[in-house]
């Protein structure tokens, strides 16, 4: 089993790295798409602040939901983004594929790119020990977070709604199914993106206070 979850995650690093180094060709030919043969996996973006102001930040959590018996071994999410409006200034990620980890017994594919413009890019995967005896540890929780984006709204940015959303064509999740194999495809059903307004706060006129005094 220990071959096939490594042969997973690589996979998927050799579908998401040829994007961060600018080579669309190695996309096109590994057929780790948003095709899914298998039903049941979904992320959906979320915020606790839906209304934001010119210069404030804000959190995206990318969360993610398994109904399958599939044991998720690696994600490759891309954040789309208006960046007329928003500046990406972090990736951090989420406790679903950091509940195994231990930094001193294991280690776990975690890649971020917020160079891009418009695009945020994760590329994360399940930890595997860094000795003998070689073992990873593939998620089995339904549901979890994936991973935390944070966002700071321009100071020029004008009013109204932005969308964060997926790209479709580079946001791929892989798995083991139920007897330990590999899944060829990516295993991703649907995608769910969050919609922010950018509001300028209200001015609220200063109040005059005068006192008089009779002579």
């Amino acid at each position: 089993m220990t071959k096939k979850i490594l042969l997973s995650i690589l996979s998927l690093f050799l579908l998401v790295v040829g994007l961060v180094v600018s080579s669309l060709l190695v996309y096109r030919q590994v057929n780790l798409r948003s095709k899914a043969t298998v039903n049941g996996v979904t992320l959906s973006l979320a915020s606790g602040k839906t209304t934001v102001n010119p210069g404030e930040s804000f959190d995206v959590v990318i969360n993610l939901n398994n109904t399958t018996t599939n044991k998720i071994t690696a994600a490759s999410v891309f954040l789309t983004y208006p960046s007329d409006k928003l500046t990406l200034t972090s990736i951090t990620p989420g406790a679903f594929f950091l509940a195994s980890y231990n930094s001193a017994t294991t280690e776990m594919l975690n890649k971020t790119d917020i160079t891009t413009v418009g695009v945020g890019k994760l590329l994360i995967g399940v930890p595997c020990t860094i000795s003998s005896p070689w073992v990873c540890y593939p998620q089995t929780t339904a549901a979890g977070q994936v991973a935390t984006f944070r966002f700071q709204v321009k100071t020029t940015a004008a009013e109204g709604n932005v969308t964060i959303g997926f790209d479709d064509t580079n946001t791929a999740i892989s798995a083991l199914d139920s007897a330990g194999n590999a899944i060829p495809t990516s295993i991703l059903s649907g995608k769910t993106p969050v919609v922010i307004t950018i509001k300028s706060p209200e001015i609220t006129p200063a109040t005059l206070t005068f006192s008089f005094k009779l002579l």
